[in-house]
C-alpha cells in the first residue's frame, strides 16, 4: 500500500477525534476576535464588519459533531488534494 494511502487513513482517523479541539480553539479565536486581526494584520486595513460577523455566525453554528460528521470518510477526498497540490 503506497505511503500516501496510509496518510490518508490516518488523516480521517486524526479528524474525526480532532473535533472538539477545533470547537475549543474557534470558540477562542471568535472570542478574541482573531478573524478580523489576521485581515487588519495581512491587508493594513479594518477587516469588513460584516464579513467578521458571517465568519462568526458561521463557526458558532458548528457543532463538535457538525464538524465530525462533516470530515468523516473524507480521506480519499484530502488524499486526492494533497496529490493533486504536491506532485505533477
Amino acid at each position: 500500500m503506497p505511503k500516501i494511502d496510509l496518510s490518508a487513513e490516518k488523516w480521517e482517523r486524526k479528524m474525526e477525534h480532532i473535533a472538539p479541539i477545533w470547537k475549543k480553539n474557534t470558540t477562542k479565536a471568535v472570542e478574541e476576535n482573531r478573524y478580523a486581526k489576521g485581515i487588519e494584520t495581512f491587508t493594513g486595513k479594518p477587516a469588513n464588519p460584516v464579513r467578521v460577523e458571517l465568519w462568526k455566525e458561521g463557526v458558532t453554528a458548528v457543532s463538535e459533531e457538525d464538524f465530525a460528521k462533516a470530515v468523516r470518510g473524507k480521506g480519499d477526498k484530502w488524499k486526492v488534494k494533497y496529490l493533486d497540490a504536491m506532485t505533477v
